[in-house]
């Protein structure tokens, strides 16, 4: 049968079946798709052989069968996602010993939610069923839609009820049953079951995210901390990309690298200062910027090597300058450029440089980076050049240790309001960046900057202005800025 046959059978939002009828044996044969795809996994060529045998043959009960499929199909695609769980056990071929363990690790589940029934019903329930295979694996199968096989080879009973928690928490979220998928979560929790499966571990870990105390403990239950693997990964991806608050996103980090940290022992100090690294960038990205400097001295102090590589000064530096220790921010991406030279570290180094009050440092960083050939980057370097020229003029004349902190918001608000007032477009502009660079995406103040830069009348000026704002913020603030002045508020030039 041609792939590309296939591939458009598996995309209609509806179970296909393939059926093969014999005309001399007046036999019919089918299959439901996912079964053929099951067994041939990703097709390579432009066709492949479906094989069917003596199971694949029709019987008088398919008909029953495959009504029950489909409602199972229905209860997935449309049911209400507050529907329980029905989870039962094939006996069928079981000795009355692995009959009994099965059973009382599925009695347990239900004895602990009412979420988990003993349903068979697809119209009151998603329907689970636990069986054993022909190789003694435990197989636990969402009718024919669906299944995991979980290896049982030296598994003792009491780890039983984990694995099938584990695969019933990761089946449900599979299929969009959230609440339900959280309740194992908890269950899991509340027990302290484990999996012999990191994936599965991580994949029910972020399911637990929006409960990060429930989140935290599957990770360390499962000590997702002692390999750095796709399953250490994900998890960490899942919780920094989470909407948890950053308080509690800093916390559950913080709590999964605590646990690695000390499950490596005070001897390991190279191993002791990754983990101390890794958690720093985390907390970096979580905002929790005094936490992540601690942990970045915390690496170099362990692996002092830390500090000859070009990438950690340059996080170290993100990290001070967010802190807004502008000035020992500048040292670190000034050693970084040293290193290694570029474009962003050169750019960097000029902010922590301008905003410390050395804007003759910036101005060469500016300089240098203005030679990139990339549009954006030019644009800024462009604006920030000009900017840090404006800075060493207009402190000629004011007394910096008066003017306040240049590294605040309201430092620069003030005087943004107060030339607007005068009419002197050229310092609320300059006061307008300076707060567009430290708030870095603000739609409201870039609009604001780029309406004050069409009063001067300077036009590299002006488009150096729109290139920033638009990387900065889409076409949002331009567009803003338009309805601005179609209204008649900004007077045309």
């Amino acid at each position: 049968m041609k792939t590309d046959r296939l591939e458009y059978l598996a995309s209609l939002d509806l179970p296909s079946m393939i059926v093969r009828y014999c005309y001399p044996s007046h036999t019919i044969h089918w299959q439901w798709l996912t079964n053929v795809f099951a067994r041939l996994g990703e097709p390579s060529t432009k066709s492949v052989t479906i094989s069917f045998d003596a199971e694949n043959r029709w019987k008088a009960g398919d008909p029953a069968a495959i009504l029950r499929t489909l409602q199972t199909y229905r209860t997935i695609r449309t049911a209400s996602r507050r529907l329980p769980i029905g989870l039962t056990l094939r006996s069928e071929g079981l000795t009355s010993s692995q009959a009994f363990e099965l059973n009382h690790a599925i009695s347990q589940l239900r004895d602990a939610s009412a979420l988990i029934t003993a349903g068979t019903d697809p119209l009151a329930c998603l329907p689970i069923e636990v069986r054993l295979d022909e190789a003694q694996r435990m197989v636990v199968a969402v009718d024919v839609i669906s299944s995991i096989t979980v290896e049982l080879e030296k598994v003792r009973r009491s780890e039983l009820v984990g694995h099938l928690a584990y695969v019933l928490a990761f089946m449900a979220a599979r299929y969009d049953f959230d609440v339900q998928a959280r309740e194992l979560a908890r269950i899991i929790h509340e027990k302290r079951l484990v999996t012999r499966s990191r994936h599965l571990a991580a994949s029910v870990a972020l399911v637990a995210i929006p409960d990060h105390p429930v989140a935290a403990s599957i990770a360390s239950l499962n000590r997702l901390y002692e390999e750095h693997d796709h399953a250490y990964v994900a998890y960490l991806h899942g919780l920094l990309g989470s909407d948890l608050p950053v308080a509690d996103k800093a916390t559950a980090v913080r709590t999964f690298y605590e646990e690695a940290l000390a499950s490596l022992g005070p001897e390991r100090t190279t191993g002791q200062a990754a983990v101390h690294y890794s958690l720093a960038n985390s907390l970096r990205v979580a905002g929790d910027f005094v936490s992540a400097v601690h942990h970045y001295n915390s690496a170099r102090k362990k692996d002092p090597t830390y500090l000859s590589r070009d990438y950690f000064l340059a996080e170290l530096g993100a990290a001070l300058f967010f802190r807004q220790r502008y000035r020992m921010s500048a040292r670190m991406y000034a050693r970084a450029h040293e290193i290694s030279p570029g474009t962003r570290v050169a750019i960097c180094a000029g902010d922590a440089s301008l905003y410390s009050g050395h804007f003759d440092e910036a101005r060469d960083y500016f300089s240098a980076a203005q030679k990139s050939v990339d549009e954006f980057e030019h644009a800024e370097a462009s604006l920030k050049l000009w900017l840090a020229a404006w800075a060493t003029d207009f402190f000629q004349h004011n007394l910096q240790d008066r003017f306040g902190p240049l590294g605040k918001v309201p430092t620069w608000g003030v005087l943004l309001n107060d030339c607007l007032d005068a009419e002197r477009y050229d310092h609320a502009f300059a006061a307008s960046l300076m707060i567009c660079f430290l708030l870095e995406d603000d739609v409201d103040i870039w609009t604001t900057a780029i309406s004050i830069t069409a009063k001067l009348e300077q036009v590299q000026l002006i488009i150096a202005a729109f290139s920033c704002a638009i990387w900065r913020t889409g076409y949002e603030a331009y567009s803003r800025f338009r309805d601005t002045l179609r209204s008649g508020l900004i007077a045309r030039t």
